[in-house]
């Protein structure tokens, strides 16, 4: 199994390639035909999240890492329809900040790769074996709450890039979202108590 191909070779580029979510749960390529479809079943204790193919078919998957089921989850585990899990994503970090995205990535509990750069604007970079593989960004022609992911280099596994960002926006999203209603409400608090004092 390559570290660039582990999920679904066939999904292998082969020269640079972008993809996109246009804030839905489908990803585009550069035609506008539709490549993957993100599958959310509802609350689940595995938190299970599968990504199918135009025709429906599983391509892979991410869950929650079983053996921690309260509090926010930092580990999530990647896997196909033969083996549940052959990879993992890990923020390197207990608590996580909304302005940063930084993760490893194991195969096979090997350490192959890394994450890093900033979840909340959609900013960062995904690295395999040292090198740059892709690149996520927002651009301005990218859909409300949509993103580009451009990869660069051949042979690389557009499925499994796609499953790591779906990984990082487990973990990172809804700290994310908390964080931003937690300021909302301060913002409202004082608000508040500015117009108390005044009056």
């Amino acid at each position: 199994m390559s570290i660039l191909t582990p999920i679904a070779p066939q999904f292998a580029t082969t020269g640079p390639t972008t993809i996109e979510s246009k804030g839905s749960n489908m990803f585009y390529d550069a035609d506008g035909n539709v490549m993957f479809t993100i599958e959310k079943k509802g609350v689940t204790v595995s938190g299970r999240i599968v990504i199918r193919d135009a025709e429906s078919s599983h391509v892979g998957h991410i869950r929650k890492k079983k053996t921690s089921m309260i509090g926010r989850q930092l580990t999530y585990y990647l896997g196909t329809n033969r083996y549940d899990k052959i990879g993992a994503i890990k923020a390197t970090e207990e608590t996580t900040s909304i302005d940063k995205c930084d993760c490893n990535i194991y195969l096979n509990d090997a350490l192959v790769g890394e994450t890093r750069g900033n979840w909340a604007t959609k900013s960062f970079e995904i690295f395999i074996g040292g090198d740059v593989v892709a690149e996520i960004f927002r651009s301005v022609f990218t859909a409300k709450d949509g993103f580009c992911i451009k990869i660069e280099k051949s042979g690389v596994d557009t499925a499994f890039i796609l499953m790591i960002v779906m990984a990082l926006g487990e973990i990172f999203g809804k700290k994310h979202d908390d964080d931003m209603s937690s300021s909302i409400q301060h913002k409202m608090l004082l608000s508040k108590e500015r117009a108390r004092s005044e009056g």
